[in-house]
């Protein structure tokens, strides 16, 4: 599962990014980090106003609206992946127009369980451990992994095997020599 900061790393890198597929996870963390900031934006402005003399008549002098305008294309481009995970067009998005009714049907769309499949839109997102996905391309979010074990003291054995590792690469990469085999 995608956590809180690889989901806020894929809001921001792919934000203009229509085409593919978003997790429910990645999905929900931004939309929580949003929400989280727009509540601080607006308290920020609120205590603006209220410690101001004469509050500021332009509405771009706000905190508020630059978040909004700034977080919009990229909450729009998520939207649309999530659907796309979901094997639905993000043409799915305009059930919001319908009234009274439209809102809650695409919020369960946005809850529903991902394609476990390939769709159109691409690969089904699986962040294993192994480190790759089926598609056989490097899985970017096993990089915090080796940031939470850093600390980690190794033992002898996994140091050994390091060692080896890099006395065979060392060997075959920069020598030329191949392992006998």
């Amino acid at each position: 599962m995608i956590g809180p900061m690889a989901a806020l790393e894929s809001f921001l890198f792919n934000a203009l990014k229509w085409n593919g597929r978003a997790t429910r996870a990645e999905y929900w963390w931004a939309w929580l980090a949003r929400f989280i900031g727009f509540f601080v934006v607006i308290f920020w402005d609120m205590f603006a106003v209220f410690a101001a003399d004469a509050p500021p008549v332009n509405p771009f002098s706000y905190l508020t609206i630059w978040f909004f305008v700034l977080t919009l294309i990229p909450s729009i481009t998520l939207a649309a992946r999530r659907l796309h995970d979901t094997g639905r067009s993000s043409m799915w998005w305009f059930v919001n127009l319908v009234p009274m009714v439209g809102g809650l049907w695409y919020i369960l769309l946005l809850c529903r369980k991902s394609d476990e499949e390939e769709n159109r839109w691409g690969p089904a997102n699986r962040h294993n451990r192994g480190g790759y996905a089926r598609s056989g391309k490097p899985n970017p979010y096993q990089s915090y992994a080796v940031l939470i074990n850093a600390d980690r003291p190794v033992s002898e054995d996994e140091l050994a095997a390091r060692r080896e590792a890099i006395s065979d690469y060392y060997q075959r990469q920069v020598l030329g020599k191949h392992a006998p085999g």
